[in-house]
């Protein structure tokens, strides 16, 4: 899944920067103009909001810009828009949405508030707490996902953009903790999905892509994102892409630059950088290579979570083979597979959510200095 980060105005002098950013190639950052300079500049194209990256992320963020009377564009690295949630089988988990609401399905704020609280930050959970434990920022977070999820998940839907359909019996992660009182019922798909789902990026980025060229979107695939412009106030004014024929494109946002690019999977720097233990790749879109991270470091942008990845298990050949058909092993099927580690010892629960599987890869062994689960081996009867 992707962030959207929105840039609108540098409003702070003191940078947190992205540890290793420093080594980034120069031609990443962002770039400070006078006001000489700023009025100066030649843009190629003028847009309200410029959205980088038409992924699962970006294509709705340009949606609901543009149904908000904007002129949008999205700039897509890839020849493609799609990303990784092009590759995922796009379920999309929705509390108190509608269908939901009209099966009787009860899904109060309070219960909802309370479960995902206790997963969010377990160290911290405290019901007893106006907050459960967390800070400001995060209870705002997870309260505008309550709010915000199901009326964009209609919006989508009556637009023909992503038109879903539900099913009742889908459980929840971690259903089984008594905080979650609507263990069922929160998922939704897109409704032209094969009956295994398995399609649903493909079906879900297809009528996105097809509704934003409907709707006037400038979709522009070959355009990596590399610069920020800023003019003196500190206020983000544009972005600076080089395209795949090797030409700088220069678009001016009358209002925001949001950001939508994806994690940094293919890059090995980041991923020792910031990732606990070792990480051979992933089936994330092969343009995961950590853009917006780099950006952001001259830029004053806090960046969040950055020691932490949402991981399915994979095929170890497939990763060293940089295969950009890699899938996620996501439901191993089946009660007859047990995973063994290189001396032959099961060492996870392989029903747990292929997550909380992932934990296990990177257990350090304090007594032998090493990492003992780092490849895993499906035994199948």
């Amino acid at each position: 899944m992707s962030d959207t980060n929105t840039l609108t105005a540098a409003s702070r002098r003191s940078f947190i920067k992205a540890a290793g950013a420093g080594t980034a190639a120069a031609a990443f950052g962002a770039v400070s103009l006078t006001a000489r300079a700023a009025s100066d500049i030649k843009f190629d194209a003028e847009y309200d909001i410029v959205v980088c990256g038409g992924g699962g992320g970006g294509l709705p963020c340009a949606l609901f810009s543009r149904w908000l009377g904007n002129r949008v564009a999205i700039l897509e690295k890839a020849g493609s828009v799609g990303g990784t949630a092009a590759k995922a089988a796009f379920w999309y988990w929705v509390p108190n949405n509608e269908p939901m609401r009209r099966a009787g399905i009860a899904d109060p704020k309070p219960d909802y508030m309370r479960y995902v609280a206790r997963l969010s930050r377990p160290e911290q959970y405290d019901p007893s707490q106006p907050k459960l434990g967390l800070s400001d920022w995060e209870y705002e977070m997870c309260e505008a996902i309550y709010d915000s999820a199901s009326p964009a998940a209609e919006l989508l839907a009556s637009k023909g953009a992503l038109v879903y359909r539900h099913e009742a019996t889908v459980p929840d992660y971690w259903a089984e903790l008594p905080e979650d009182k609507a263990p069922r019922g929160r998922v939704l798909f897109p409704k032209e999905s094969l009956p295994s789902m398995s399609d649903g990026g493909r079906v879900a980025i297809r009528t996105m892509s097809a509704a934003a060229r409907r709707d006037g979107i400038d979709i522009k695939t070959g355009y990596r994102v590399q610069k920020v412009l800023v003019d003196e106030s500190g206020a983000v004014i544009g972005v600076e892409a080089m395209t795949e024929e090797g030409t700088l494109f220069r678009a001016r946002a009358k209002k925001a630059v949001m950001f939508a690019t994806g994690g940094f999977t293919h890059d090995p720097e980041l991923r020792k950088n910031f990732l606990h233990g070792a990480v051979y790749g992933g089936c994330a879109a092969p343009t995961n290579e950590g853009d917006f991270v780099r950006i952001s470091s001259a830029l004053d942008v806090q960046l969040r979570n950055m020691n932490y990845s949402w991981m399915a298990p994979i095929s170890l050949d497939k990763a060293i083979a940089k295969d950009g058909s890699l899938s996620g092993i996501f439901t191993p099927t089946g009660d007859s597979m047990l995973y063994v580690n290189k001396y032959g010892k099961r060492v996870v629960n392989e029903k747990l959510a292929y997550n909380e599987v992932c934990a296990t890869f990177s257990q350090w062994d304090g007594a032998k200095g090493e990492y003992p689960n780092l490849t895993l081996i499906s035994i199948w009867d």
